[in-house]
C-alpha cells in the first residue's frame, strides 16, 4: 500500500488488507462504486509432488491457515 501513499492513485483491495493501514493519514479508503465479487483461491501443485510428505503437510497448513480467514 505505500506506493499509493502520496500519490493521485487508485488501489483496489481486499477489505481485511484495507483495515491495516486504516488509521494512516496519507490514504483515503472508499467503498467502490460496483459490486465486487469474493475471490476464490487455489493451490496448484506439480504430479511429482502430491505424495511428498513435506509438500503435503504444506498444502495442509496452507489449506487450514486460510480456513480462519
Amino acid at each position: 500500500m505505500s506506493m499509493v501513499e502520496d500519490k493521485d492513485l487508485v488501489l483496489t483491495i481486499p477489505t481485511r488488507a484495507a483495515r491495516l493501514k486504516a488509521k494512516n493519514p496519507n490514504l483515503v479508503f472508499l467503498p467502490p462504486p460496483f459490486e465486487i465479487p469474493e475471490i476464490e483461491l487455489n493451490m496448484a501443485w506439480s504430479g511429482l509432488l502430491h505424495q511428498n510428505p513435506a509438500h503435503r503437510w504444506f498444502r495442509r497448513t496452507v489449506a487450514e491457515v486460510a480456513q480462519k480467514y
